[in-house]
């Protein structure tokens, strides 16, 4: 009989002991989303979750169980709060609760993750994730929700006991207003920077203002180094003309369209000049874009009508020049720029050179004469 009982003793020890702790994942929020989106979401960070967590250790509860046990709770997921949120991994068996809530803002998706300890109800961790690409939007919600794991769940069992090494950071950009921490903790107020850090699986955050966080998890040794490029929230903008040096309008205002930083979007770049036609373009720019365009405008045209005589009022087979740009022999009838300058008329070595005033879509009659 005692023997029974120490071997019942054992398996429900046994039991306790590598009782598994179980993280929830809920599905995704936000208002006027597409549902597959929030889907979709929602699946990265389970995913991510998953990858960071160890199998042996941890359960990830299932869309299924989820679904069945709102239900059970009379719950709407869309008017949830931090305490319905926190009640249902309790209810799951959950020992943390992974949640997100997104909106769109000036064609940029913003998203927030949050985990929570069910026991507590306390907030472990919050990251905010933004992009103007779905798919990259995707991507990185993985990468946080499995660094948040890293981090917030398993990161004393994946550090060491406290051991110090100096690890190097850099940033593309790099200087000044650059800001790295580690494990949620201010290092370096710029970039290029050398500095003692805790060893071990870190969650690594660079920040810079008008540039996405760029957040991964590094493992951390002694002469480490840690490389960030970041990627602007702006896109930058070059626009010439051919020819060179015609004036531009951007959105409606004149101005050089040299590096123009300017905010994702809509964007229309028109030539603005006397000479040409007035036309350009609608770009439609993302975040971190860097783009340069030429601009080939048609010029403005008029007309002229030119005939030529020689010192004897007699009309002669002269040669007609535009601009230097040879046109035909007279008499000629033909399309010019409205803007053109000067016209030159040669015949039997002699030459003769006259300034043009034009009007647009009206032929101009030209009587020549060479002396």
């Amino acid at each position: 009989m005692l023997r029974w009982v120490f071997i019942i003793c054992c398996l429900i020890w046994s039991n306790i002991a590598f009782a598994k702790q179980r993280v929830a994942v809920l599905e995704f929020r936000g208002v006027g989303m597409d549902q597959n989106i929030l889907f979709q979401l929602s699946d990265e960070a389970r995913g991510g979750a998953r990858e960071g967590l160890p199998v042996q250790e941890f359960d990830i509860t299932s869309r299924e169980n989820m679904k069945q046990m709102l239900e059970d709770m009379g719950k709407d997921l869309s008017a949830c709060d931090v305490e319905c949120e926190v009640e249902l991994g309790r209810v799951v068996g959950a020992d943390y609760v992974l949640s997100g809530t997104i909106f769109q803002a000036e064609g940029t998706y913003i998203l927030t993750l949050k985990l929570h300890d069910t026991m507590s109800g306390s907030l472990l961790g919050q990251k905010r994730i933004q992009n103007t690409s779905q798919v990259q939007l995707f991507a990185k919600t993985y990468t946080v929700s499995k660094s948040m794991m890293v981090e917030k769940v398993t990161g004393a069992q994946q550090t060491n006991s406290g051991e110090m090494v100096l690890v190097t950071f850099t940033s593309v950009p790099s200087g000044e207003g650059v800001t790295v921490l580690v494990g949620g903790r201010p290092v370096c107020s710029k970039t290029p920077c050398t500095e003692k850090v805790p060893a071990g699986s870190r969650e690594v955050q660079v920040l810079r203002k008008e540039y996405f966080p760029w957040i991964e998890t590094h493992t951390l040794t002694a002469g480490g180094k840690v490389e960030a490029n970041l990627k602007a929230t702006f896109s930058t903008l070059n626009v010439n003309t051919y020819p060179t040096g015609l004036a531009l309008t951007l959105d409606g205002t004149a101005q050089t369209i040299e590096s123009v930083v300017l905010s994702p979007g809509t964007h229309r770049v028109m030539v603005n000049d006397p000479c040409y036609i007035t036309e350009g373009l609608e770009l439609t720019l993302q975040a971190n874009d860097k783009q340069s365009y030429t601009i080939h405008p048609k010029p403005r045209k008029s007309g002229v009508n030119v005939v030529v005589y020689d010192s004897n009022k007699e009309p002669v087979p002269a040669k007609v020049f535009v601009d230097d740009r040879l046109l035909g022999e007279a008499p000629l009838r033909t399309v010019v720029p409205l803007c053109a300058k000067n016209i030159k008329v040669e015949y039997g070595g002699a030459s003769q050179s006259y300034s043009l005033s034009l009007q647009e879509h009206t032929v101009k009659d030209l009587a020549l004469r060479l002396r």
